[in-house]
Parts: structure tokens; C-alpha cells; sequence
């Protein structure tokens, strides 16, 4: 089971029934908000700790036959100024990150190796990019085209981590919103199954 503060500032987690709660995080700047959260596969826990202009973000890999407080390690440490979030499929991570503009880029990172980093899709000023979700063998992005918001599916290639385009949604309406909208069972469950159980609500 995971139990939490009832204040936002540290996060100790028990692993198993009668297992000692283990520190794993400790937030002492109030200006930061602290979530905590599994991956879609639900192979790693991340603690994410955030504010308008800055994100960190620890995690653990629950594959490990122990946890500690010293396993628990950084995707990034905070840095003024950088934003990012974070999805996992496999031993790859995949990062939206504004390290190179106001804009988002796409990464992986080894989960073994964080200086084995590698540019999927380059900041672009004409297509924003703003939410990644992995499954077992695809990868979704929300960003932004023409104005508008748009949805598109990238296979990935279960090797090396490397992405490659499949398709966008398409739309018949002139007008319209659309956002990935999820909850943690439907990610499970399309995990296990390979489903495509994301719910998309499109309005005009």
C-alpha cells in the first residue's frame, strides 16, 4: 500500500502488509505542490514535486526486489525556468521537456543509463506539445495544429524505444476541442490487454 502526509511534504511508502514505512521524499519548500503517481504499466511510482515555473521529479522502479529510500533517484532534478512530464514504457522513459524554448520536446531516456538521452521529436514553435501517454505498444500525444487540438499515435518499437507516426485522429467537424481524457484502471487495463481504452471528448 502508499500513505501520504496529510500536509504535501513527504511521502513515506510501505512495501507489503507489514513492511516499515520507508521515507522516500521530503518537500520543505511550501511554494512547491507534491503528487504521487504509478506509470501506466505500473512498474514505477514517481513523486512529482512542482510549481508555475519549475518541475522535479523522483522515482522508483517497483521490479526491484527492495526498496529503499536510497533507490528512490531523479528524472530531473528542479531547475528554474524547466517544466517537464514524464511517461514510462518498458526501460524508457518519455519526457516532455521546455529545456530548449518555450515549447515542448520529446525525449527518451534510458532508465538505467539517464545520460543515454535521445530526441524523438524536436521543439517546434507551430506544434506545441502538451500531454504524452505510453501503452504496451503505442504512444500518444496531445499537441496542437493549425489552432487546434489534435491527437496523434506513434507505435513503439519495443528494442530500442524508438517512436514511429501511425496516425492522427481525425475530426469532421471544422471547430472543435478534444483532449485525452483517462483514469488509472483504463490505463491498466489497456496495458494488460493492449485495448485502446483512452477516453477522447471532443466538443464544438
Amino acid at each position: 500500500g502508499v500513505q501520504t502526509c496529510a500536509l504535501p511534504i513527504c511521502f513515506p511508502v510501505t512495501i507489503g502488509p507489514d513492511a516499515p514505512d520507508i521515507e522516500t521524499f521530503h518537500e520543505k519548500d511550501y511554494t512547491f505542490e507534491v503528487g504521487m503517481e504509478k506509470s501506466s504499466s505500473n512498474d514505477i511510482l514517481f513523486i512529482n514535486s512542482s510549481s508555475y515555473t519549475s518541475t522535479e521529479s523522483k522515482y522508483l522502479d517497483l521490479r526491484e526486489p527492495e526498496v529503499s529510500s536510497e533507490a528512490c533517484k531523479f528524472v530531473f532534478e528542479r531547475k528554474p525556468g524547466h517544466i517537464f512530464s514524464v511517461a514510462q514504457n518498458g526501460n524508457f522513459f518519455y519526457i516532455l521537456t521546455n529545456d530548449m524554448g518555450d515549447n515542448f520536446r520529446l525525449i527518451k531516456m534510458d532508465i538505467n543509463d539517464h545520460s543515454k538521452v535521445e530526441e524523438l521529436l524536436a521543439h517546434n514553435l507551430s506544434v506545441p506539445l502538451t500531454t504524452v501517454v505510453t501503452y504496451k505498444e503505442n504512444l500518444v500525444l496531445e499537441n496542437r495544429k493549425d489552432g487546434l487540438p489534435n491527437i496523434a499515435v506513434y507505435s513503439i518499437n519495443q528494442e530500442d524505444g524508438t517512436i514511429a507516426f501511425k496516425q492522427d485522429l481525425k475530426f469532421d467537424e471544422p471547430s472543435y476541442d478534444a483532449v485525452l481524457n483517462f483514469t488509472k484502471f483504463e490505463l491498466y487495463r489497456d496495458w494488460e490487454t493492449d485495448r485502446k481504452s483512452t477516453r477522447l471528448n471532443s466538443s464544438h
